[in-house]
């Protein structure tokens, strides 16, 4: 099983990791109420991004795996080209299965 990198609960405009790593400072946002209960927990405020939210935060030192990474990515990608090539097929339909 995977561990979380990020982990953060969208509820006010600072956050940070349960661990108080990669704080993050979100910027033209308003907090609204959340969607309460969830498969990941309560969540009674989120945060409202609307046209002009935005956040960055720094990933350095981040303990990623690049191998893993770039192996999920690759299979990404190949579903992603499977899926455009069924929908510009040159047979003219984009279900070929009908």
């Amino acid at each position: 099983m995977s561990d979380m990198l990020l982990d953060y609960s969208l509820n006010k405009p600072a956050v940070t990791n349960p661990d108080g790593s990669y704080a993050i400072n979100f910027a033209g946002c308003t907090i609204v109420a959340g969607p309460g209960a969830t498969a990941f927990g309560q969540f009674d405020q989120a945060l409202d991004f609307g046209t002009a939210g935005k956040g960055a935060v720094v990933l350095t030192n981040l303990k990623a795996n690049p191998k893993r990474f770039a192996i999920a990515w690759c299979f990404r990608l190949a579903l992603l080209l499977r899926i455009a090539k069924i929908w510009w097929s040159p047979t003219g339909s984009r279900f070929p299965c009908f």
